[in-house]
């Protein structure tokens, strides 16, 4: 190839070859226009100086397998083929990815959509255009816009602005069987202003949005309704007495379920009617959570507690979580230097603030964990999680024989130990998992009751003079419940290898052997792996696998007993072919 200097950069020019891939790549794509519908690409401003002018790689691939069971194939494909082309424009960092796969038969083909996205800065000011986000409170807005917005942060004052497009319409031909569902343009703006640092400080938060009733057919207008929201904000926090703070968040949301309802009069809501369209579906609802903190060097406790009332909603966010009330305890602390971390946590939560479900819902859930980090070589963790979930009387009074009831604990423990030498580096880990889902309801008592124990070994060493590395482990796993008791053992070892001088060729080997009780039924599995790759200067990259699975199956009752053996082969080949069209690169500054 050519290089020459090209307007400040370096350029180097393909050559024919080069360029009658490309002809080749174009024609198999069939691109068509780039505004036409694919995956949304976007792209800072400030990135696009710092970038190269133009990129242009590609692949060109095919993976295949082979597979064959002693049983059938139950729907999947003896022989699998796929060949796929992939390109990849790079304008000034700016991606744009193209591709196209046929696959037994059937052809797929993908392409990006350009979508303005740049946020400018200047000195403490920020220009938002395009597809873009803004930080707003959870209970509020926190989702992205498309439209333009403005932000300023400086002096310890915080300001922020935007208004666009939330969502985009779908309103698809009703008569075609595959339609999508439909959906309302929607638009909104938020406004935010703030004070503080992050000791001290408060913002408050306002959100309007609402959907454009005409932006889809008349048809689908008698399926979904539109809606209007206005949300306002405030979140702050006050540190004091040196290690206190207490920190609040709260929010409330007027939504309107159905824009086309009859409109509650002025005289009725007085002027709240000036800021916003109250309809007999209309409803105003709270939501917010405070917290008090007490932080030390090594040692931190939170008191927690929140509340959402029911039918809380915003349009500025996804679904949140409502009509329920919690209170939180936490607490972490450090010691012996860091090596030693205990954390814990409590929390209680109900449902039903309102009163009117049939039945209330009561939660406990609590945790603690610890960390030991004795030396270098060995560590040690631990955690228990606990839960508890009852019912009680709502508007109907609980029935003892539907009645929820149930306590679920699970313990977690392991220890790592690793050895690093000159040669060789031994690394062991142990772990004990404990679980048990009690059912206490007094009818059903027992019945759904699981306990499992689960223990876990392993081995690891690697042999630096060979470059070899081996790993063996082994896995129990123990599952009781009313109906009987279920085993699981695994034995499993596994190797692997980089040859050559490069590295270029890797074969990686794995035997597996598993043996599973189940009242009664007996199954051994014996499984084999083997792998290996080559590379060739990086650029065509080439896989063969191929995995074997043996079954034994034995059932055993007391008038008969049979037994049945199976197997399964799988073999793949896979090879790619990566490579760089055209390069025009920034020149590099001495």
């Amino acid at each position: 190839m050519d290089r020459q200097t090209y307007d400040g950069a370096v350029y180097r020019g393909p050559s024919v070859r080069t360029l009658l891939r490309l002809a080749v790549l174009v024609l198999a794509l069939h691109i068509p226009p780039l505004w036409g519908s694919g995956g949304a690409f976007a792209q800072s401003i400030d990135q696009i100086a710092k970038s190269d002018p133009l990129i242009i790689t590609g692949a060109i691939g095919t993976q295949n397998t082979f597979y064959h069971s002693s049983t059938g194939y139950d729907g999947r494909a003896q022989l699998s083929n796929t060949l796929y082309v992939n390109l990849d424009i790079s304008f000034y960092g700016i991606n744009m990815p193209f591709s196209f796969y046929l696959s037994n038969g059937t052809t797929s083909w993908s392409y990006p959509y350009f979508s303005l996205s740049m946020s400018p800065s200047w000195h403490d000011w920020t220009l938002h255009l395009g597809e873009r986000s803004m930080s707003f409170s959870n209970y509020v807005y926190n989702s992205p816009f498309y439209g333009v917005g403005v932000e300023y942060g400086g002096h310890n004052i915080r300001f922020g602005a935007f208004y666009g497009r939330l969502k985009r319409a779908i309103s698809d031909d009703p008569t075609d069987p595959a339609a999508r569902s439909p959906q309302y343009s929607r638009y909104g703006w938020g406004f935010k202003i703030g004070y503080g640092t992050g000791k001290n400080y408060l913002d408050l938060f306002i959100f309007k949005a609402k959907d454009r009733i005409g932006s889809i057919d008349d048809y689908w207008q008698n399926t979904i309704v539109p809606q209007e929201n206005l949300a306002i904000g405030v979140k702050g926090r006050v540190s004091f007495l040196k290690h206190f703070s207490l920190t609040a968040n709260a929010a409330t949301s007027i939504f309107t379920y159905d824009t086309r309802a009859e409109g509650v009069p002025d005289s009725i809501i007085g002027k709240w009617g000036k800021l916003f369209d109250s309809k007999y579906t209309s409803n105003a609802r709270f939501a917010g959570d405070a917290a008090l903190n007490y932080s030390m060097r090594n040692f931190n406790l939170s008191l927690q507690y929140k509340y959402v009332q029911p039918g809380y909603a915003t349009l500025g966010t996804g679904y949140v979580s409502n009509n329920y009330r919690s209170f939180g305890l936490g607490t972490n602390l450090s010691l012996l230097k860091g090596r030693v971390t205990l954390n814990g946590n409590f929390n209680h939560q109900q449902d039903n603030l309102s009163g009117e479900q049939l039945y209330t819902t009561k939660g406990l859930v609590y945790n603690a964990a610890v960390n030991w980090r004795l030396n270098n070589a060995l560590s040690l963790n631990a955690a228990y999680n606990g839960y508890q979930q009852r019912q009680t009387d709502g508007t109907a009074k609980v029935n003892d024989s539907t009645k929820v009831d149930r306590l679920m604990h699970s313990l977690t423990s392991s220890a790592n130990y690793s050895i690093q030498g000159d040669q060789l580096m031994h690394a062991i880990g142990v772990s004990y998992n404990f679980s048990k889902n009690l059912d206490r309801n007094k009818i059903n008592k027992g019945a759904s009751d699981v306990t499992t124990h689960a223990v876990g070994t392993n081995y690891t060493l690697n042999v630096e003079p060979w470059e070899m590395a081996f790993s063996v482990a082994y896995n129990h796993q123990n599952s009781k419940n009313a109906s009987g008791t279920f085993t699981t053992n695994m034995f499993s070892f596994g190797t692997g290898r980089a040859f050559l001088e490069n590295k270029d060729l890797r074969i990686d080997a794995s035997l597996s052997y598993a043996i599973n009780d189940a009242q009664g039924t007996k199954t051994n599995t014996f499984g084999g792996f083997l792998s290996s790759s080559y590379a060739i200067k990086d650029v065509h990259q080439f896989s063969l696998s191929a995995g074997y699975n043996h079954y034994t199956q034995k059932f055993t009752s007391a008038s008969e007993s049979a037994t049945t053996k199976n197997w399964d082969l799988s073999i793949s080949f896979n090879y790619s072919y990566t490579f760089t069209l055209l390069e025009i690169k920034k020149k590099s500054k001495k």
